[in-house]
């Protein structure tokens, strides 16, 4: 190997051990904060409520936020704006249901945990070919990870 070579190796394995660490450290931010809104989660439902009754059904975003303002306006819960927006996030997220021939994109991106150019594709492969029939034809949608999808199976309504 060349000295210019040698160079050009160890840049590019420098490169990907950070490109690496990088994906690793987001990885935990982004973990840090599903932890965080777990707590809250727990935190502010678990005052009146066992956690498995509240999250025993998958709703939609706004079958999520009607749930969270009938306890609220009828039932007198106290819920700061933030606590609000972040255990509304935390339900959407991992107890949410998307029609995947009705959602928009960002609605099954949220409730998906994909990328949204993944969402994008859903949309537009849906308005070019018409609805999904089931699972099977959603996942072969060119560009869709069926693996990444299996695991929120029971979120995805037709």
């Amino acid at each position: 190997m060349t000295h210019a070579a040698s160079h050009i190796a160890v840049a590019l394995l420098t490169l990907t051990v950070a490109a690496g660490a990088n994906t690793v450290s987001a990885r935990r931010v982004q973990d840090s904060a599903e932890d965080k809104s777990k707590g809250v989660f727990l935190q502010v439902c678990g005052r009146c409520h066992p956690i498995e009754r509240v999250t025993a059904m998958r709703r939609t975003r706004p079958q999520w936020e009607e749930a969270i303002e009938a306890m609220i306006n009828t039932r007198g819960a106290k819920v700061s704006d933030e606590e609000y927006d972040t255990v509304l996030g935390y339900l959407v997220r991992e107890h949410g249901r998307v029609d995947i021939n009705r959602a928009r994109a960002t609605d099954i991106v949220e409730v998906l945990g994909i990328e949204a150019a993944v969402g994008n594709t859903i949309v537009e492969y849906r308005r070019e070919h018409g609805p999904y029939e089931d699972f099977e034809a959603l996942v072969k949608v060119p560009g869709i990870n069926r693996e990444q999808l299996e695991k929120k199976r029971d979120a995805i309504t037709f």
